[in-house]
């Protein structure tokens, strides 16, 4: 990594909460089970619940360790 480039932890900190959005994860997971059984569909909705549930996780502590 360059001097000139920051590290940007919002990435570790999305990995980290993922544990604690396992429900969201698992019905996202059991939409595209489905979808690609079927061959049809999407999982938009369950995939906006999963990102919700991350991006909250991760709001807790991102803004302290940006300057």
């Amino acid at each position: 990594m360059a001097d000139d480039e920051s590290d940007d932890p919002m990435g570790r900190m999305q990995e980290h909460c993922m544990p604690h959005c396992a429900v969201a994860l698992n019905a996202y997971d059991a939409c595209q089970a489905r979808i690609q059984k079927k061959g049809d569909g999407n999982c938009e909705a369950w995939y906006a619940d999963l990102v919700h549930c991350v991006d909250t996780c991760v709001s807790k502590t991102l803004f302290e360790k940006l300057k």
